[in-house]
C-alpha cells in the first residue's frame, strides 16, 4: 500500500501575540486535492489559543464549501448548458411559431435567455443541496475535524528567530539576511522546512521575492553586504513593496538552512 503523502500546516504567534497560519489551502485549486489525499499534521512553536484554532478552522471550512462548488459547477456543467440550451430554443420556437401575437426577435430571444438562465441557477442550487455534493462537502469537512496540532521544536526555533528578527530594525534585519546570520536551525525537519518555504512563498508572493532576493545575491557577489548605503535602498523598497520583512527573513534562513542540510 502507498505511503500516504503529509501536508504540514502551521501556526506561528508574532511578538505582539497575534495568531497567523500558514498551510497548503492558499491556492484555492490545492484545497480539495491535499484534503482528498494527504495525512493533515498540524505543527506549532508555542501552543495556540483555542479561539485561534476554532478560527482557522472555520476558515477551512469556508474554503471547503468554496471548492465543493467549483467540483459541482464543473461536474455538471455540460449537463445544465445542454438542458438550458435545449429549454432556451424550445422558448424561443414557441414565441416565434405558436403565438399567434408576434413579438419582436429581440424580446423573444430575451425571453428565452431569461428562462434558460433562471433554470441554470435552479438547476446549479439543486445540486449544490444534492446528496451527493452533501456527501463530499461532509468528507472533506470530516478530514477538516481530523487535523491535530502539535508542538514541534523546528517551528519553536522558527517562530523564536521571528519574534527576534521582529524587534530588529528594518536595516538590522536585512544585516541578518545578507550576513546569513538566520539561516542555522537545530532542529531542521526538512519535509516541513520545505513546505513552509513554499507556503511563505505564496503568502509574500512568489515573483515579489524572487526580485528581492536576486537583489541580495548581487549584494553578496558585489561583496557589499555590509554597504549601508544599499541596505537601506533595499529596506525602503521592502517598505513600498509592503513585503514582511521579518517573514522574509525567516524564508530566507529556512531556505538557506536546508541547502547547508
Amino acid at each position: 500500500m502507498e505511503k500516504q503523502r503529509r501536508a504540514y500546516l502551521f501556526h506561528f504567534s508574532r511578538k505582539d501575540g497575534r495568531s497567523f497560519f500558514l498551510d497548503p489551502f492558499q491556492d484555492p485549486n490545492e484545497v480539495m486535492p491535499v484534503l482528498e489525499s494527504c495525512e493533515l499534521i498540524g505543527l506549532y512553536g508555542n501552543e495556540p489559543k483555542v479561539e485561534a484554532v476554532t478560527w482557522f478552522r472555520n476558515e477551512l471550512y469556508r474554503k471547503v464549501e468554496s471548492a465543493v462548488k467549483v467540483w459541482v459547477a464543473e461536474r455538471r456543467f455540460i449537463p445544465r448548458f445542454l438542458v438550458s440550451s435545449a429549454l432556451f430554443l424550445l422558448v424561443y420556437l414557441f414565441l416565434s411559431l405558436v403565438i399567434r401575437d408576434p413579438l419582436p426577435m429581440v424580446d423573444e430571444l430575451l425571453v428565452a435567455l431569461g428562462v434558460s438562465a433562471a433554470l441554470y441557477v435552479f438547476l446549479s442550487r439543486r445540486d449544490l443541496s444534492s446528496a451527493w455534493s452533501s456527501k463530499k462537502r461532509a468528507e472533506l469537512r470530516g478530514k477538516v475535524d481530523s487535523i491535530y496540532f502539535e508542538e514541534d521544536q523546528f517551528v519553536r526555533e522558527v517562530e523564536k528567530n521571528l519574534h527576534r528578527l521582529e524587534t530588529g530594525s528594518p536595516q538590522q534585519v536585512l544585516e541578518s539576511i545578507i550576513l546569513s546570520t538566520d539561516s542555522f536551525y537545530a532542529h531542521l525537519n526538512a519535509e516541513a522546512a520545505s513546505q513552509l518555504a513554499r507556503y511563505i512563498e505564496q503568502k509574500l508572493g512568489s515573483r515579489e521575492l524572487k526580485r528581492q532576493e536576486k537583489k541580495i545575491r548581487a549584494l553578496l557577489r558585489a561583496k557589499r553586504g555590509n554597504d549601508k548605503r544599499e541596505i537601506e535602498s533595499l529596506s525602503r523598497q521592502f517598505s513600498a513593496k509592503k513585503i514582511d520583512l521579518s517573514l522574509f527573513a525567516v524564508y530566507h534562513g529556512i531556505k538557506s538552512s536546508s541547502n547547508k542540510g
